[in-house]
């Protein structure tokens, strides 16, 4: 199953329109991603690394959790057309730069 991104929200969640559904958009949230949150150092700069390499592009859904979290989005891992995850790629931008990591990052207690 395919998703088509139609704009990016932060840098682990976009809106977008699963091609076999119609045109319903919906909010996903990538599994296993963890950005900073909007007010925190790297926000902006993530923000602008995922509409620089993943745009409004077409991704395969690699695994969908049949669940939406607690603000309603659908928790999915998406993959590139080479196969590499794209949680894996943010991840390692934000490592690499020392941000913060998002609530709910493993270790991390969340409020």
């Amino acid at each position: 199953m395919q998703v088509r991104v139609n704009r990016w929200i932060d840098g682990d969640t976009f809106e977008g329109i699963v091609e076999t559904q119609g045109a319903v958009v919906r909010r996903f949230r990538l599994m296993d991603c963890w950005c900073p949150e909007r007010g925190q150092t790297g926000f902006a700069e993530c923000l602008a690394f995922v509409v620089m390499w993943f745009g409004d592009g077409v991704f395969e859904i690699a695994n969908d959790y049949v669940h939406s979290d607690r603000y309603g989005r659908l928790v999915v891992d998406l993959r590139l057309k080479d196969g590499r995850a794209m949680s894996g790629l943010i991840n390692a931008f934000v490592e690499a730069r020392g941000y913060p990591r998002g609530k709910g990052w493993p270790g991390q207690s969340v409020p």
